[in-house]
């Protein structure tokens, strides 16, 4: 039987995350874990009728591990990877875009980067 919020039949999802904000980090005045990723989750367990309850980890390493051996249900942020769908499904559509970016200071010396290939070498 899943575990459910005291007083009520709701299931809860344990939900491992890491400190990234603006996606999810723990609130210093409330000590509770907040963001723009987590209020996502947060909805669409309601759709689901369920609660939520976040398990704030120090690594994305170990949040990962805890939602692979079933400590937690699932885990944010994370990028799709074909080799991660023997274990998850991925909500659909992407709550956020986290495609891998980079992004350089205006002053930089590397203002003609033009792609990878003059990092070769």
């Amino acid at each position: 039987m899943p575990l459910t919020a005291q007083g009520t039949s709701r299931p809860i999802l344990k939900v491992a995350t890491i400190n990234v904000p603006p996606l999810s980090y723990l609130n210093p005045d409330t000590m509770v874990v907040t963001g723009s990723i987590t209020k996502k989750v947060q909805e669409r367990a309601d759709t689901c009728g369920a609660d939520v309850a976040f398990i704030f980890t120090p690594s994305w390493a170990r949040a990962y591990q805890m939602a692979v051996v079933g400590t937690a249900d699932g885990l944010i942020p994370t990028t799709f990877s074909e080799k991660r769908l023997t274990d998850f499904d991925y909500a659909q559509p992407a709550f956020v875009d986290l495609r891998p970016s980079l992004i350089v200071r205006r002053e930089s010396s590397f203002l003609r980067f033009t792609g990878l290939h003059i990092l070769e070498g």
